[in-house]
């Protein structure tokens, strides 16, 4: 195809900065003049449709700014008269206040009718609290944690805390043997879906 990206085709943003787009129109090696027919459409999240505006920066080389405002997947696609068309898609996260952020409620509910994430458990709320400060702090130290805290970190943590809690029972990090055995099995270190969440976030030493 003589369309080429220049920008990522997909990408996570944070809601209130902006998307560039860029691509590159050629044939042959032969960059598309200046003055090729460029055209665009954006679409948002409540499928409203706005005109991209291109800057021609170099040759066969143009850019676009979008103004992501609000939540969600946002989907852009570009024509270059005589030389074809891209696609890109972004999807938009707000930044994540505090408040945001996994709570002793979402994990307990209000042990009545809504137990929460955790189910019905013999946990007090000082536990799950005290599990939920050391398991958050335990997810930063191997996570790089963006402004957006997304869904998969967020279920992540939570499963952290119910591990947290269950493996309490189990100082040793061992499981008793059956009565036919008698062998112990020991816990995996890491918990494999906790693992497979946070995979795509892991923290960048520096130094």
């Amino acid at each position: 195809m003589p369309v080429y990206s220049l920008s990522p085709t997909s990408r996570d943003i944070v809601a209130g900065d902006i998307w560039v787009i860029s691509v590159k129109a050629q044939e042959e090696c032969i960059a598309a003049p200046a003055d090729t027919m460029i055209t665009g459409q954006v679409t948002a999240p409540d499928d409203t449709t706005a005109a991209l505006v291109f800057e021609n920066t170099s040759a066969g080389i143009w850019i676009a700014v979008v103004d992501v405002d609000d939540p969600g997947r946002y989907l852009a696609t570009v024509v270059v008269d005589g030389y074809g068309m891209a696609a890109f898609t972004a999807y938009a996260t707000a930044p994540t206040a505090g408040t945001g952020m996994p709570t002793l409620a979402d994990l307990v509910g209000d042990r009545t009718q809504d137990f929460g994430y955790l189910g019905e458990n013999s946990f007090s709320d000082a536990d799950v609290q005290d599990a939920l400060d050391a398991e958050s702090a335990a997810q930063r130290d191997v996570c790089t944690v963006p402004a957006a805290y997304p869904d998969s970190l967020a279920q992540a943590l939570k499963r952290r805390v119910a591990v947290n809690l269950a493996r309490r029972a189990h100082a040793l990090g061992l499981l008793t043997g059956d009565a036919d055995t008698g062998d112990a099995t020991r816990l995996p270190g890491q918990d494999p879906e906790v693992r497979r969440l946070e995979r795509p976030y892991p923290r960048l030493v520096m130094g």
